[in-house]
């Protein structure tokens, strides 16, 4: 028999983490057993009794008593050893050209049919330019001789026509000389791009392990099996077949309206009622031309059959109540006359209170229609727009989404008439079962007012009246 080790001398540092493994709960238990190993050299115990206390041979008592002996650093001290496996089949330099294309997104619009159909567009969009502004200086210079006639006549009213006309056939041409500019300069990048191409292009917008496969064979002459090539992408986290879309709002005030709104749904101010107003338009009156399979033993799903008749469509004006969840709609014409039609019979439903409608800034929800039917409602009623291009902000548009999961998505409807008379029931039953205040949340930039904060009714009134003075003023 080997006569008893001496106790294990290590760093402080090192004995922690023994400890710390030895102890761990949530620990992995290679690494918990490594751990106890090392702690009970540390504390003087030989390699047969450390081996008995922890369930292992007295080699593997001494293979980790070297390691830690001899580790670098606490992490090594516990793990394993490299091992030499297999040799790559591919070498690293493929791996990081092949992550470098996938990075970098394909050039469709690079292909030589393509280039050529642009080039002919702006060839012919320049060469219209040309024309218009030869036409437009020729114009501009019979009129300049004419006005010089008008001039020793004395006629000052066809003088001033004629000046008039003079300016205009000069910013005619001048706006020709622009759009040949615009399109030359169209032209020769477009030109540079087709030379520049460091790729051969592809019909597809986007990553596919097949053009990823003949785009590396082409760079690099590898060729790459379709299945490693998903294996390399898997190990560097990248989808490039996965397409992700959001929208951007352009408008520069973005923050103030959304917070205006964001205010008003969290804390109206009192005797205020917020209603949600927007159309739902071209719903579609469709038949399915087959019964529908209900589901049986073995088939646990509905199966329809996918052909159907369409008979025409209907669009809805629908407001939400913002502080109840209920509902007023009706089905009529998306034009102005029909929207303040719609406004005439929503004043009269909730005839008690001032109201304030939010809404997207589409044009029949401005213009000289409703300013005439908020100075007849003699300021009872005041319209709050959401920013450009976010009317996800309107919660109209959350009761809008159930409307189309509950009723429309798989609805058979005979005509438009049916189809209103279902959105109508449904409307029905939803103030009746279904109402209630969303939970909206707006994860944006600032932070969200409370219900209970300091910020006054007063405050948030101010900002509605900026607002309306603001879109008064524009």
């Amino acid at each position: 028999m080997s006569p008893p080790a001496a106790a294990l001398q290590v760093s402080d540092l090192l004995a922690d983490a023994a400890r710390g493994h030895a102890n761990g709960r949530k620990e992995e238990h290679r690494l918990v057993v490594r751990g106890s190993i090392v702690r009970d050299a540390i504390d003087g115990y030989s390699n047969e009794e450390n081996g008995r206390r922890n369930g292992v041979s007295p080699d593997t008592v001494r293979l980790w008593r070297l390691r830690a002996a001899t580790a670098e650093g606490t992490s090594r001290a516990f793990m394993d050893s490299r091992r030499s496996g297999r040799p790559p089949q591919v070498p690293v330099e493929t791996r990081a050209m092949l992550i470098q294309i996938a990075c970098d997104r394909p050039t469709p619009e690079l292909s030589h049919a393509r280039l050529d159909a642009r080039m002919g567009d702006l060839r012919a969009a320049r060469d219209n330019g040309r024309r218009a502004a030869k036409r437009a200086r020729a114009r501009a210079a019979r009129l300049r001789k004419r006005e010089a006639i008008l001039r020793e006549r004395g006629d000052r009213a066809v003088l001033n026509r004629s000046r008039a006309e003079h300016r205009k056939a000069s910013r005619e041409a001048e706006r020709a000389d622009c759009s040949v500019l615009a399109a030359e300069a169209a032209l020769a990048s477009t030109r540079a791009a087709g030379a520049g191409a460091r790729r051969a292009p592809c019909f597809s917008a986007v990553w596919t392990h097949q053009t990823l496969q003949a785009e590396l064979e082409r760079q690099t002459g590898t060729r790459l099996s379709r299945s490693e090539i998903g294996r390399i992408l898997l190990c560097g986290g990248l989808r490039p077949h996965r397409v992700q879309t959001w929208l951007h709002s352009p408008d520069p005030d973005f923050r103030a309206k959304a917070r205006v709104i964001c205010e008003l749904y969290v804390e109206p101010p009192p005797g205020v009622r917020v209603l949600c107003v927007d159309e739902k338009s071209g719903m579609t009156a469709r038949e399915d031309l087959h019964p529908v399979h209900m589901p049986s033993c073995g088939q646990g799903r509905l199966r329809k059959e996918a052909e159907y008749v369409r008979h025409g469509t209907t669009n809805l004006i629908a407001s939400l109540d913002v502080q109840t969840g209920e509902i007023f709609g009706r089905c009529m014409a998306r034009t102005g006359p029909g929207l303040v039609a719609f406004l005439e019979e929503l004043v009269a439903h909730y005839a008690e209170g001032e109201i304030v409608i939010v809404c997207d800034n589409l044009n029949v929800h401005k213009g000289p229609l409703i300013e005439a039917f908020c100075a007849k409602q003699g300021g009872r009623v005041r319209f709050v727009y959401t920013p450009l291009h976010a009317s996800w902000v309107n919660q109209i548009e959350i009761w809008f989404s159930i409307l189309q999961r509950k009723v429309l998505r798989h609805g058979s409807f005979s005509s438009p008439m049916d189809l209103v008379a279902g959105v109508m029931a449904y409307i029905r039953h939803w103030n009746a079962v279904e109402r209630r205040p969303f939970r909206w949340r707006f994860r944006g930039d600032f932070v969200e007012p409370r219900v209970g904060s300091r910020r006054t009714h007063a405050q948030i009134q101010g900002r509605l009246d900026a607002g309306a003075l603001a879109q008064a003023a524009a």
